[in-house]
């Protein structure tokens, strides 16, 4: 079986799809599903290849693991791609230019003192990030040469590890709100960041998602794993309502991959799934203020859900087996360009698909 894309976004007029497969970064055109441009990593993981049985000390070849990409996302004005890697602990910044035969130019690789888990954006061009060890860095969006990583320091830290991080805007000011894995969500002062305004507090389990819609940048929906999703007013620090998924996520235990908003002129949706599962939840929001939101459908596909994004008003999901065109407008399946013939990988392991269950805390009778 083809490996699935595990990161998919397009731009703000639904023409282009950015895709990760692996340690391949690619562009297509939508309409025509002409590939726009291409990127492999070169860097190799630091698995050894070479492994020895522990009993009979006899060699054992194992296949080399790839620097897998495993964050992405476009800067506002789209000229430029965000990515994070998993083995070299990187930053990458690349230019975007559709006059070139190759859209794709890496112009930057910053080395981070830790592993990256999420990416998000200022309005002064920066890079904000989050790392599994609790700590938030800035890297500058430029072509400058990288900073050695000793360099660096947090802006603020968790004693957690954690999860995401946004960049948020209230009366001209800007806000970090991070999320971990231990139910909290922090709101901090930008860029001193030291300075806490509060905690959000609502969740029982681990957070995973932090969303905040481009329609109403003062709501805040956040999940993770309970069985429900919060819905927040995050700047008064308000529980505007809980969206109660258990009944159509269709595991005992949700683990929220993505949380994503659309409108047009007839429709204001909510989507999200749960990760390893073919449910895609759609719910009705009813108000511009996120109070009054409906279970409206679940879009289920043939296999697992891996990630989702939307062009203009179709809905464009990866699964472990293909990619699933879904028209928000005519709610009704339709016809897509076929992206996965360019997936250069026939194989595919579950297990780096799907890591958001694994912050979930076991107790050690359980």
């Amino acid at each position: 079986m083809t490996h699935p894309y595990q990161i998919l976004t397009s731009n703000k007029e639904g023409t282009h799809i950015y895709v990760v497969v692996k340690n391949y970064l690619q562009v297509f055109d939508i309409a025509s599903g002409k590939k726009l441009g291409e990127w492999q990593d070169p860097v190799k993981s630091d698995h050894h290849t070479v492994q020895y049985e522990r009993r009979t000390k006899r060699e054992i070849k194992t296949q080399q693991i790839t620097n897998d990409i495993k964050y992405m996302l476009l800067t506002r004005d789209e000229t430029y791609v965000l990515a994070s890697t998993d083995a070299d602990k990187s930053v990458l910044i690349f230019a975007v230019d559709f006059t070139q035969d190759n859209c794709l130019s890496l112009i930057k690789r910053q080395p981070m003192p830790k592993r990256p888990c999420s990416l998000a954006l200022d309005d002064n061009n920066n890079v904000v990030l989050a790392d599994k060890f609790g700590d938030v860095y800035t890297v500058g969006i430029d072509a400058n040469e990288p900073k050695p990583e000793k360099e660096f320091e947090p802006i603020c830290g968790h004693v957690s590890m954690l999860t995401d991080v946004i960049v948020a805007k209230h009366g001209g000011k800007e806000f970090v709100l991070t999320g971990d894995r231990d139910e909290h969500i922090r709101v901090s002062n930008y860029p001193k960041s030291y300075v806490i305004k509060q905690f959000l507090f609502g969740h029982k389990e681990f957070l995973s998602q932090l969303y905040i819609p481009a329609e109403n940048t003062e709501i805040l929906v956040s999940g993770g794993g309970d069985d429900f999703v919060n819905v927040w007013k995050w700047y008064e620090n308000k529980l505007v309502g809980s969206i109660d998924i258990k009944e159509h996520v269709g595991i005992e235990e949700p683990a929220i991959k993505k949380i994503t908003s659309f409108k047009n002129d007839d429709k204001h949706l909510l989507l999200l799934f749960s990760e390893n599962t073919p449910k895609l939840l759609v719910y009705s929001i009813k108000d511009d203020g996120f109070e009054k939101i409906e279970y409206q459908e679940t879009i289920t596909t043939e296999s697992s859900i891996v990630d989702f994004t939307i062009a203009k008003n179709t809905l464009i999901i990866s699964t472990e087996s293909e990619l699933v065109y879904y028209d928000l407008q005519a709610n009704k399946l339709t016809e897509g360009p076929k992206f996965t013939d360019s997936i250069p990988f026939d194989s595919f392991n579950a297990e780096t698909l799907y890591t958001i269950h694994n912050l979930r805390k076991r107790s050690e009778f359980s």
